[in-house]
């Protein structure tokens, strides 16, 4: 989901709103020289009417770029292993705890997150791995890139595949997801070890009012500009994870295509979790075991149609799982969640959650 200063106003404070910040890191490298930290940056503007979209929406103003390549490094291996105790004083987190999600290295429109649900199968938004080509051209339509989650090296991603209700569509020339339909599974090309795959949960819808964890670290002091610019600062320093409820669901920001996005509302004083760059992190629904499931993909990021600059007001879109779209793309991917023992498939995909019960085999509880 970036870059020039000024006295502009921004969202201030945090009300409402558990979250944890991880501060004092290294500046990943860059390829073009960066603004200081701390220093506001201007982004695209809130009005794109060539986008075509029924609200605003942080894009990157160009089509995908079939020959781009990612690289993800877990979280730990970003941020450090430190625990840290959010704000409220409550809860403590461990980065351990959340090896299996993976962020990129680039500061750019382009940046993006993943999360491992089996041992060798990650889950992340379809615009981040999508090459932009037309609907109905033939082979996978995916771009390339590479995981680091330890010590072991890096795992290649392959085979990934985008929902049907996905590459229908026409790519946006703006970069804009294709539709709220916005998943993709890619296959690692070894089984990752010593990282325990989070569990995904499909079957429950959430529902308006449903308090969930988003997390992101692409930007901070997310605003707007007098000139109608989005504005912010660089987070690629910082980590912020943060509870909020669903504020509602069956979303579409495309006027021809049905809704399925659950929404996310920060206002007033409550700034927003997710940036540009959290695109693909792991939505989280705490259970009543003490564990957590995935239960959707962070999508995008837009102003309201109402907001200004001061009062800035942002949505969250997020891609549930818990939708017929889904479903499907999991069945035509991985296979049937109980595969047919007369019939066995020769190579099975296996996801936490799925087609391998929470809690078993490694799998996240």
């Amino acid at each position: 989901m970036p870059q020039s200063s000024g006295l502009r106003p921004k969202v201030r404070g945090l009300v409402g709103l558990t979250f944890a910040i991880i501060l004092g890191l290294a500046a990943p490298a860059q390829a073009q020289p960066q603004p200081a930290p701390g220093v506001a940056r201007v982004g695209p503007p809130i009005s794109l009417p060539e986008a075509g979209l029924n609200a605003p929406l942080w894009v990157p103003r160009k089509p995908p770029d079939p020959n781009r390549k990612l690289t993800f490094r877990s979280l730990p291996l970003r941020f450090g292993t430190s625990s840290i105790q959010l704000s409220n004083g409550e809860e403590v987190v461990d980065l351990r705890d959340w090896a299996a999600v993976a962020v990129t290295d680039v500061d750019s429109e382009e940046s993006c997150t993943l999360t491992l649900v089996g041992p060798a199968v990650v889950l992340l938004a379809a615009h981040c791995v999508d090459a932009g080509y037309p609907p109905g051209t033939s082979g996978e339509g995916t771009i390339g890139g590479k995981v680091v989650f330890g010590s072991q090296g890096a795992y290649q991603l392959r085979h990934c595949g985008m929902p049907a209700a996905y590459k229908q569509w026409t790519a946006s020339p703006v970069g804009a997801p294709r539709s709220s339909a916005d998943y993709a599974l890619c296959e690692l090309d070894h089984k990752v070890s010593g990282v325990a795959p989070e569990s995904i949960r499909y079957t429950a819808s959430v529902a308006v009012g449903v308090k969930i964890r988003l997390m992101g670290s692409g930007c901070i002091d997310l605003g707007i500009s007098d000139t109608g610019d989005y504005i912010w600062k660089d987070g690629k320093r910082l980590l912020r994870m943060g509870y909020d409820s669903v504020e509602a669901t069956g979303i579409s920001l495309l006027p021809t295509q049905p809704g399925l996005y659950l929404r996310t509302l920060s206002s007033g004083s409550k700034e927003p979790v997710l940036c540009f760059g959290d695109s693909g992190g792991p939505v989280t629904l705490d259970v009543a075991s003490g564990g957590r499931r995935v239960v959707a993909v962070n999508s995008g990021v837009g102003a309201t149609n109402t907001a200004t600059p001061k009062a800035p007001a942002f949505y969250s879109y997020l891609s549930p799982l818990a939708a017929a779209d889904f479903q499907a793309f999991l069945l035509e991917w991985a296979g049937p969640a109980t595969p047919d023992p007369l019939h066995p498939a020769p190579a099975v995909r296996i996801i936490c959650g799925y087609n391998r019960p929470a809690g078993i085999q490694g799998c996240r509880s």
